[in-house]
């Protein structure tokens, strides 16, 4: 299962809480294109849901949370 850079961005920032006509403004596209990415998505993790995209992109590991990436600049520092 493959997902595109665009559709690990767009799942990453629907953990964020990030609606899709929030997320078509901070990328500079359409909802509409949003959309199309999030069900391509949805098809390729075979999940049911968007929330059910992300966890299942989360757990493989294909997305990163919060948290995660947090965490991940303080070792940095």
């Amino acid at each position: 299962m493959n997902l595109t850079r665009r559709q690990r961005e767009i799942l990453h920032l629907i953990a964020r809480g990030m609606t899709s006509k929030e997320i078509a403004q901070q990328l500079k596209s359409t909802p509409g294109s949003i959309n199309n990415h999030i069900m391509a998505s949805i098809a390729a993790l075979g999940a049911d849901s968007r929330s059910e995209a992300v966890t299942k992109a989360l757990r493989l590991g294909l997305v990163r949370s919060e948290a995660s990436a947090l965490a991940d600049l303080a070792q940095e520092r």
